[in-house]
């Protein structure tokens, strides 16, 4: 007896680059992944080679009937998505988005308060696999987290950061738009 449970390797991805980008909430969204998001989008460049984590927490209430206490219902009551990665570009844009302040770049100085919220933007994350093969995750989120920052002889400074993903993500794949 054959079992392949839909078995197909052409089905399985390895990410080989990718790209964030973000812009001041309120920016026009891009609504696949082929289109180029709008000129007001900053690429954040280079992200360290423990790539990028996609994560999803979830807690729920189990509703349990008086009858043999049976599970009958498991609610989710709330439920955070978020994306934490490295970027290893010093640039402007990057310490922008970690400091959540504008760089002055005339002077180099930015204010790092790290009681203030980084304020509300637009994130475009594109995983690539091949030059046909794009996953596009566009959401409303906020840097809520920031690693800290060591400064090692022979290692690189970057900014680590965690966004949270408001509300709901769209999420466009290449691979299942399906040929006319």
């Amino acid at each position: 007896m054959s079992v392949d449970a839909g078995l197909d390797l052409n089905e399985v991805d390895i990410a080989v680059t990718g790209a964030l980008y973000s812009a001041p909430a309120g920016t026009t969204k891009p609504t696949s992944a082929t289109v180029a998001p709008a000129p007001a989008f900053v690429g954040h460049g280079f992200w360290s080679s423990d790539g990028l984590t996609q994560g999803s927490a979830r807690s729920t209430n189990q509703v349990r009937a008086f009858q043999h206490n049976t599970l009958v219902a498991d609610v989710v009551t709330e439920g955070t998505g978020t994306f934490q990665l490295v970027l290893i570009q010093n640039s402007p844009e990057n310490a922008s988005l970690f400091y959540g302040e504008p760089v002055n770049t005339t002077t180099g100085h930015v204010t790092w308060n790290p009681g203030r919220a980084n304020g509300r933007r637009v994130f475009v994350v594109d995983k690539v696999v091949s030059d046909t093969e794009v996953e596009r995750v566009v959401f409303d989120g906020e840097v809520t987290g920031m690693d800290d920052r060591a400064t090692t002889y022979g290692n690189v400074t970057g900014y680590g950061v965690t966004i949270t993903v408001y509300g709901e993500a769209d999420v466009y794949n290449t691979r299942w738009i399906e040929a006319p």
